[in-house]
């Protein structure tokens, strides 16, 4: 429950829209380490669910993204602006991250952040890692591009 959609908790039939606002919440999961709806106690897990599902509705993106980069609250804007058959531009969206990543000069080095406190030895002595990030957003456009074909020839 801690990354679904506003409309999976309500219920509603889940399309693409759901998903972006799911990977929204990922990020800023990954942002900050921590959601508002973390630790909420209830006395049944209905209940809780319902609490969780309420602080992502009172969360408005601009609070949401607090001390994030613009560009997390842009993606949240979106993500709950799409309708439910409108496919998404992930162009757009892809877009955002890559302009503020400009604007840092942030300089791929192929480590992720949490794997900093390890030492590279111990990093790569028992796994070459098979791809970095530029792989993986790659493989993610050739998915995309997929879904658009599919989408065209439907």
């Amino acid at each position: 429950m801690r990354y679904v959609s506003i409309y999976t908790h309500l219920g509603i039939e889940q399309s693409r829209r759901d998903d972006i606002e799911s990977l929204g919440y990922i990020l800023i999961y990954l942002a900050k380490g921590v959601l508002p709806w973390q630790g909420l106690k209830a006395k049944t897990q209905k209940e809780r669910y319902k609490l969780i599902m309420n602080k992502k509705i009172e969360n408005k993106p601009e609070i949401l993204c607090n001390g994030l980069p613009d560009a997390f609250c842009q993606f949240f804007e979106y993500a709950r602006g799409i309708q439910f058959n409108e496919k998404p531009d992930y162009g757009y969206l892809k877009g955002l991250f890559i302009r503020t990543l400009s604007k840092i000069n942030y300089q791929n080095d192929s480590i992720f952040d949490w794997c900093k406190h390890i030492k590279p030895v111990d990093l790569y002595q028992n796994h070459i890692p098979k791809y970095n990030m530029f792989d993986i957003i790659k493989k993610l456009e050739s998915l995309v591009k997929k879904d658009e074909k599919a989408s065209q020839e439907e």
